[in-house]
């Protein structure tokens, strides 16, 4: 129960809502900032729902998209650093 409250805490809210002033910040349009946090969150949901049935489990997933989750918000503050 715990990984999914710090799910909530993540960042990747903050990602989703900011997205078009972030990546208009990193001189990428804003749209196509949108539609790169859309498109990359349903491959995330498509790729977890098609590992699911072949007994991953629920944490398994929900550990492994936290740590991918986490490389992936550092490296989107490395790149919007420079």
């Amino acid at each position: 129960m715990l990984i999914a409250v710090f799910n909530q805490f993540s960042g990747i809210n903050a990602i989703s809502i900011y997205s078009t002033t972030l990546f208009a910040n990193l001189g990428v349009s804003a749209t196509t900032g949108s539609i790169v946090v859309g498109v990359s969150q349903v491959l995330g949901c498509l790729l977890g729902g098609a590992l699911l049935p072949f007994g991953f489990g629920y944490k398994t997933l929900m550990v492994t998209a936290e740590i991918v989750m986490g490389v992936l918000l550092l490296l989107t503050a490395i790149f919007a650093e420079k």
